[in-house]
């Protein structure tokens, strides 16, 4: 009784331990977000200052996307509880592939679920999916007494377009480690990582004719990030290096907070709604009954199949073993006419004191000569036991003959 008090006091100050936890980091500086308008330390209007000073407009994605904007150059993708549809994930992945643009993405997540994607997240795990990403994010960053992290220094590669100025960049000390499906293998380069974690903090994804950076979380693309003037131009350069000429572009940050229910409309056309979910599922089992069936009802060539005496075809396996068994009834005579020649033959070699194996002739000259039988008669008999009929009337018939003769032989 004791124990089990023991237990139960020690799990439900686990819990209280827990809650406690989760809201005192609920109450801190919360999660970065780089929202565009938000000049708060999460927020990211010092980032949209950076894009307006290489030259780019900004503005904020917060609709659903019936297809990318034109004047997209670059995407930032920063706010971890972004949600929208598979298909604007494709729309966004077709635009870095082809267009040559530049996706920032903050915070790559694992898939939703044990089972795979979810709507609230369908999104970013279609992007993860579609790129073939593999992404994990270790560590957290140490919260200072204000509750935003303690920013810590990073080690550069050796690429000096991305250098070019920057002294002493710094992250929240978060790690990426970054690793891609063998089935689509983009080249990845690592392009910065903390000096005390092991891992990466920057790292850069080609994609076709455009590339995607990617970031273990915001903190470092945030208004408190960009407080230091070496982020800055660290972001600066990872976006200058790749488009040194805005032309009129624009870098969009996406804000939308949507699912499934309010994606834009699919394509009208078969192939579109083939590749709907509820089709999907169904087509694909379909499929897996259709290759089941075939696994229980194939059978391996040349393998021993039972022959129905009598059943019904209704199918190819069926229609052939009703072959089979016609081809066995048909021969049926020939084989019985068989065993009633040889069994014949050998009684009648038997009886003369004679072998089996002797000729016709010999045989029917013996047994003439101690029966008196006709030797026409029985080299008649000895040859269809040599070569028996193969329909019942004519195999009957050699049977009568041959068990005459026995009888007068005696």
């Amino acid at each position: 009784m004791k124990r089990t008090r023991l237990i139960v006091g020690s799990l439900v100050a686990l819990v209280v331990i827990l809650a406690l936890l989760l809201m005192r980091r609920e109450g801190d500086g919360g999660i970065a977000t780089a929202h565009l308008s938000d000049t708060s330390p999460v927020g990211g209007r010092a980032l949209g200052l950076v894009m307006e000073r290489l030259g780019y407009a900004t503005q904020s994605a917060n609709e659903p996307l019936q297809k990318m904007p034109r004047d997209a150059r670059v995407w930032f993708l920063l706010d971890p509880n972004t949600r929208f549809s598979s298909r604007e994930a494709s729309l966004l992945l077709t635009w870095v592939q082809q267009t040559g643009g530049t996706l920032v993405w903050a915070c790559p997540a694992q898939p939703s679920s044990f089972w795979g994607r979810s709507e609230a997240r369908a999104g970013l795990d279609q992007l993860n999916q579609s790129v073939g990403l593999s992404a994990q994010v270790s560590g957290s960053p140490t919260l200072a007494a204000n509750g935003l992290p303690e920013m810590v220094p990073l080690a550069l590669d050796s690429v000096s377009n991305y250098r070019a100025g920057v002294t002493s960049a710094s992250a929240s000390g978060a790690s990426l480690s970054l690793s891609l499906s063998r089935l689509r293998p983009h080249p990845h380069q690592s392009i910065a990582g903390s000096r005390f974690a092991p891992g990466g903090s920057i790292a850069r994804v080609d994609v076709g004719r455009g590339r995607i950076f990617l970031f273990p979380d915001a903190w470092m693309l945030s208004n408190y990030g960009l407080n230091s003037p070496a982020n800055a131009t660290l972001i600066a350069n990872l976006i200058r290096v790749h488009n040194p000429n805005p032309n009129g572009g624009k870098a969009y940050f996406d804000e939308r907070q949507h699912d499934e229910t309010l994606a834009p409309p699919a394509a009208d056309d078969w192939p579109a709604r083939l590749r709907q979910r509820p089709v999907v599922f169904a087509v694909w089992q379909l499929l897996l009954v259709g290759l089941g069936t075939l696994a229980l009802v194939s059978r391996r060539l040349g393998s021993p199949v039972a022959l129905p005496s009598q059943a019904p075809v209704t199918r190819a396996s069926g229609f052939a073993r009703a072959m089979g068994g016609l081809l066995f009834k048909a021969a049926r005579p020939k084989a019985a006419a068989q065993i009633i020649g040889d069994t014949f033959r050998a009684r009648l070699a038997r009886r003369i004191g004679l072998s089996p194996r002797e000729s016709d002739d010999v045989l029917a000259a013996r047994a003439h000569e101690i029966s008196g039988i006709p030797r026409e008669t029985l080299s008649r008999a000895l040859i269809a036991s040599r070569a028996p009929a193969t329909d019942e009337t004519s195999a009957l018939r050699d049977a009568q003959a041959m068990e005459r003769i026995l009888e007068q032989l005696g």
